[in-house]
């Protein structure tokens, strides 16, 4: 696997909205968007593709006084040189 993290040092997201981040249209401190921030889709968006690329994705406070986040996101690592062996795209499986 590979992970990726992406850092920030703002106000940080409480524990309650840290469990809804990442449901599609919920958007943190409106609950459901109202138009007037965002539509609460980036972070459900982010959540799908990289689940169906066989990976994981997880906010994490960035301090231990709740200030900024940690996004981070698993995906499966692979071996170009062998994966494509033969030039070619790997079969489905």
């Amino acid at each position: 696997m590979v992970t990726t993290s992406v850092t920030d040092d703002g106000p940080g997201i409480t524990p309650v909205d840290r469990d809804r981040v990442f449901d599609t249209f919920y958007t943190v401190g409106r609950g459901l968007a109202d138009g007037r921030r965002s539509f609460g889709l980036g972070l459900a968006l982010c959540k799908s593709i990289i689940e169906a690329h066989g990976g994981a994705i997880r906010l994490e406070p960035n301090r231990a006084d709740g200030h900024g986040c940690v996004f981070s996101f698993d995906l499966p690592a692979c071996d170009l040189g062998s994966d494509l062996e033969g030039g070619g795209v790997p079969d489905e499986q």
